[in-house]
């Protein structure tokens, strides 16, 4: 053979042989998934346990959650828990939205995750939507599901169309089993699981989701089937969707109520009404428990409360004396073993009159329920009312302490920017930040009593209730390209041109124009932008930068502070602590120096003051479709501490724990300011006569009027 066809020969040999291992290679590789195909194949599944108890767990959710969820509820259902369950067997069953309050650590989280997933193994929604207050409550409800799915014995008798496939996925790689030769779709994530679509399976294909109320991914949650189907939510649970954080604030209280009434009630898609059910626990008074749980705010909601004790016992001076024992055995290491022994000599009166709504429900070395709830109320009174009964002590209406309440009750007849017939003087005030400008106007009448007329920010918001730090127009979006500086100087000058260059009308059609407005000058870093401004011959006589000064105890009273011969001083020195001092710095215009916790208290008497009465300050009637939610969370933002030293008496306001947003509280107090340098009075504040004459002698001609 010569060399050429040698060479050919090899090149033969050599394909015939990667051929023959390619085949090999093959046929390994089908014999290795018809090995995996057939651990995949679910063959016949078992045929179904405990008929009858799925059955009857269908027509009764009660049954359900003990028969098939026994180490859940070990105890017996109490009041509170069969209404809640009845609730949520309705909302499912047939539509609507229901807040229901229950005491913490009653079972409402595991009922509802009980529901849930009844719900879904009898195809009653084929949707479910959890919402926690966050992620880790979220993440719980996704767990509960699939231990129950994974390991529940009962369930994957009574279901084994759902729960073999479920766990035969979790044994074969995450690889979805085979059924009758058909792949099965079906999920078990993270935040989604999704019911095996078994053939004849009435639950196929069904839905359990849950998510963080505040998660980015709650708008347009859906699940696209392997048919092309979208699926949405049909039935949305709200799974106490507050925290104590957010609780305590009024901005995130505000803002998780606008996402459960804009997005959460809108996943369901268009022509979709979505059921909805809120089980909570109230934590402090006018918290997102509490507005949906009420009547006049969410109607619709059908708020419902269920107590630990559905009514207090009439004997509560033997409770104080079980107190004391109590109290006493801890002391001495005892616990509470005398306190026992003294109620069950004493039971039958020291019961008389209370009822417990969940009897069952005590701890060990406790013999009642109302025993357990007692303690609980000696422990914290406040938290008891909150946690336990579901009804959040309100703080006592103190005189000195501006009421939520009653600050949304001081509105008069007349609608926003329409001022008073009465009114003598308009004053305003301009409170300066990074991103927006805060500002007020009030219409004074002649005994400092007065309308808001109106308020609001620049630039102009899109939300009804938003904060400073989260503004969506700021003065960097409006003005682009300046400096920070310089966008506050200009957004000074544009809100000022607004406020005094418009006429303000009363109802008859008189006019009336901002006699003087004030801009706040504290802030350090734009002083200077805030002196050019109001320097500007326009508004001469009409504008003035202002600064107050916390002058609490230990500090020298503005009206005792050491004048010089140009300074302007308040009118009735220690009645009105302001002050126009003489500018020795070469600003280009005069300021107004003023005592903040003075005039706070100041405006807060006006804000007391009964309605209808001549030095009342009210508020304007909002327009349709708006409230003073905002404004009045301002107002209450800070609370008053008076004080009383061996040379003065006098309050000073601190903000509130939460540290909330209180600029419009600022702007109301700088228009009284305001009205004060203008010459408005209180009556009883004037001089019953006129001062002695001063001697006659030279001396420098004194400043009387505002000549700046």
């Amino acid at each position: 053979m010569n060399p050429r066809m040698a060479k050919k020969a090899t090149r033969e040999t050599a394909a015939a042989a990667r051929k023959r291992h390619e085949a090999e290679n093959a046929a390994a590789a089908a014999r290795m998934q018809a090995k995996r195909d057939a651990g995949r194949d679910l063959g016949e599944l078992p045929k179904a346990r405990h008929k009858k108890e799925r059955a009857k767990g269908e027509t009764d959710p009660e049954f359900f959650l003990k028969f098939f969820l026994p180490k859940a509820f070990p105890l017996k259902f109490g009041t509170p828990h069969s209404a809640y369950i009845e609730a949520l067997d309705r909302i499912c069953t047939e539509g609507g939205r229901k807040a229901i309050a229950m005491r913490r650590g009653g079972g409402k989280s595991t009922i509802t995750r009980g529901m849930a997933l009844r719900a879904v193994l009898y195809k009653m929604r084929s949707f479910v939507f959890n919402l926690g207050a966050n992620d880790q409550k979220a993440d719980e409800a996704i767990a509960f599901w699939s231990m129950v799915l994974l390991r529940n014995e009962r369930i994957g008798e009574a279901f084994p169309e759902v729960c073999v496939p479920l766990r035969r996925m979790g044994r074969v790689g995450q690889r979805k089993p085979l059924y009758q030769g058909h792949e099965i779709e079906m999920q078990l994530g993270s935040s989604m699981i999704v019911l095996p679509d078994i053939p004849g399976s009435v639950s196929a294909g069904a839905v359990l989701a849950s998510a963080s109320l505040m998660s980015a991914s709650l708008r347009g949650t859906h699940y696209m089937r392997s048919d092309g189907e979208v699926a949405r939510p049909d039935v949305v649970i709200l799974d106490d969707p507050q925290t104590p954080e957010t609780a305590r604030s009024a901005t995130q209280t505000e803002g998780r109520e606008r996402i459960v009434l804009g997005d959460v009630l809108k996943v369901s898609g268009p022509n979709v009404e979505i059921a909805a059910i809120m089980p909570c626990t109230p934590i402090r008074p006018h918290d997102l428990a509490e507005r949906f749980l009420s009547h006049d705010l969410h109607p619709e909601w059908e708020g419902a409360r269920y107590p630990m004790l559905l009514s207090m016992p009439d004997n509560m001076d033997l409770w104080e004396e079980y107190n004391r024992r109590r109290k006493h055995g801890m002391l001495h290491g005892q616990g509470k073993r005398w306190a026992t022994a003294f109620y069950k000599e004493n039971r039958r009166a020291m019961d008389a009159g209370a009822k417990a709504s969940w009897a069952e429900n005590f701890n060990p070395g406790e013999i009642s329920a109302i025993q357990s709830a007692m303690n609980l109320y000696f422990e914290d009174g406040a938290s008891f009312a909150a946690e336990c009964q579901c009804q959040p002590l309100r703080q006592s209406l103190d005189v000195d302490q501006l009421d939520r309440d009653r600050l949304l009750g001081r509105i008069n007849d007349l609608g926003p920017s329409i001022i008073p017939e009465n009114t003598t003087l308009i004053t305003a005030f301009v409170d300066l930040h990074r991103n927006a400008h805060y500002w007020a106007v009030v219409a004074w009448s002649g005994e400092f009593g007065g309308t808001l007329i109106s308020y609001g920010t620049w630039p102009d918001q899109p939300d009804l209730y938003f904060n400073l730090i989260d503004v969506r127009n700021t003065l960097e979006k409006k003005y682009v390209g300046h400096t920070m500086e310089s966008a506050v100087k200009r957004g000074l000058a544009e809100v000022l041109d607004y406020l005094l260059g418009r006429q303000w009308v009363t109802p008859t059609g008189r006019t009336m124009e901002v006699s003087l407005a004030l801009a706040d000058c504290g802030w350090g870093q734009t002083k200077n932008q805030v002196f050019d401004v109001c320097a500007q011959k326009k508004w001469r006589g009409r504008v003035m930068p202002s600064k107050g000064r916390g002058i609490g105890p230990g500090d020298k009273p503005l009206s005792e502070w050491r004048r010089q011969d140009k300074d302007i001083p308040g009118p009735l020195g220690r009645c009105y602590e302001w002050l126009i001092p003489f500018d020795k710095k070469g600003n280009p215009c005069r300021s107004v120096t003023f005592s903040s916790n003075f005039w706070k208290s100041f405006t807060a008497e006006r804000l007391h003051s009964p309605i209808g009465f001549a030095s009342s300050l009210m508020f304007h009637a909002p327009a349709a479709g708006r409230d003073h939610r905002l404004l009045v969370d301002h107002l209450v933002a800070e609370k008053r501490v008076p004080f009383t030293t061996k040379n003065q008496t006098g309050d000073v306001w601190v903000p509130q724990p939460s540290k909330p947003d209180n600029h419009w509280w600022d702007g109301l107090v700088g228009c009284a300011v305001a009205a004060s340098v203008r010459g408005l009075r209180l009556v009883d504040l004037a001089p019953a006569d006129k001062p002695p004459p001063r001697k006659s002698r030279r001396v420098p001609r004194r400043a009387t009027q505002l000549d700046f």
